[in-house]
């Protein structure tokens, strides 16, 4: 086993390497990290501050620090998603476990802020488990509307249609442009 392991943001853009012993796992039920992660929690590793290493894309990631608590959210800004930061006090590296690429070795887990949890979290405690979309028993009756909508890129007058996977596959990589016409698309309404 590898004494570092990696991870990446969504689009690949920003990838990062770190030893691979984190002290602790953090599920933080906090206010501010179910409006960052609209989820019922956030999976935080904290790290010593001097294992990182960012081997792309260091320059694509905004940081907001959140005063009132001592809570900072870094992430993409091109797709979103959270990357390793630095701690307000300096004194821990924090990754969100979901984006490493392998198993993180820690020594405890804990949860925190959980008089804060989500309440609908704890009307739903038991879910149902589906290894994909697709095995739900009533896919794709209910669903299909979700895989047949396209994407209609357009200015002035149309330009062109794609289904989502096509525009996926073809333009997300190119996303400054698409970003841009898919959110005129949204403002006026052109989704098909």
């Amino acid at each position: 086993m590898s004494d570092k392991i990696r991870g990446a943001c969504l689009c690949g853009k920003i990838r990062y390497e770190i030893k691979n012993n984190f002290e602790r796992l953090f599920f933080c039920h906090c206010k501010q990290c179910q409006k960052m992660s609209g989820s019922d929690h956030t999976s935080n590793l904290f790290g010593e501050t001097d294992r990182l290493t960012w081997l792309s894309g260091k320059d694509q990631i905004t940081r907001f620090d959140y005063l009132g608590r001592g809570f900072t959210n870094a992430f993409c800004k091109l797709c979103g998603s959270g990357v390793p930061f630095l701690n307000q006090s300096g004194t821990a590296i924090i990754v969100r476990a979901g984006s490493l690429e392998g198993k993180p070795v820690f020594e405890n887990a804990s949860k925190i802020f959980v008089a804060e949890r989500a309440q609908w979290n704890e009307e739903k405690t038991v879910a149902d488990s589906y290894e994909t979309f697709a095995e739900l028993p009533d896919y794709p009756d209910k669903h299909s509307r979700i895989h047949l909508k396209n994407v209609v890129i357009s200015s002035d007058k149309l330009v062109d249609t794609y289904s989502v996977a096509q525009y996926q596959a073809t333009l997300r990589p190119s996303h400054d442009l698409a970003a841009n016409a898919l959110s005129t698309a949204v403002s006026n309404k052109w989704l098909v």
